[in-house]
């Protein structure tokens, strides 16, 4: 008996690997979806309580992306209506987001609906390009040594996402909203 099933099973999952894969090439990542906690996250005797890590072996990232070296830069949610409707959803959700912060993963969580193009570019390639583009100046530590195209980006896209009044739950020291500016 084949027991297959469909990895992506909406049009909003096909849309969104579709997106993020385009966005992520340029930077040498790759996405991987359905992706388990316990696949990305080192949760063994990482200081979590019983829920948080029974929920980490069954719980997965909608999108993860990945680096060169196959190392987790950072996780991709996309959420649809119920997630803000549904309790057990948000409960789900909200688990999701602190065991994400507290283990260190960038967790991106956006609406099914951000996945529109503005301006002719994809809001989710304008999030990537952003997380690396930060990423490459949090290693000179200061913006005075980074490279004037990859402060020019980040300086349009700051100002885009503020202008469009964009509300990202954002996690992680990375994600951090304070860091964005946003």
């Amino acid at each position: 008996m084949d027991r297959r099933r469909k990895l992506l099973v909406n049009s909003y999952e096909k849309l969104a690997d579709e997106l993020i894969t385009k966005a992520v090439i340029p930077y040498g990542a790759r996405v991987c979806p359905k992706v388990g906690l316990k696949d990305i996250l080192d949760i063994s005797n990482s200081g979590i309580g019983k829920q948080e890590y029974s929920y980490a072996l069954k719980a997965h990232i909608d999108f993860c992306v990945i680096n060169s070296d196959d190392y987790v830069e950072f996780g991709v949610e996309i959420d649809e209506k119920h997630h803000l409707s549904n309790p057990e959803d948000i409960s789900k959700d909200k688990l999701k987001n602190e065991l994400c912060s507290k283990l260190g993963l960038p967790l991106l969580r956006i609406s099914n609906k951000s996945l529109k193009r503005i301006k002719k570019l994809e809001l989710i390639a304008w999030l990537v390009s952003y997380y690396f583009a930060f990423r490459e100046l949090s290693k000179n530590k200061t913006n005075l040594g980074a490279p004037r195209k990859i402060q020019s980006k980040l300086s349009h896209i700051k100002e885009t996402m503020r202008s469009l009044s964009i509300r990202l739950v954002i996690h992680s020291q990375l994600w951090d909203n304070k860091a964005f500016g946003i």
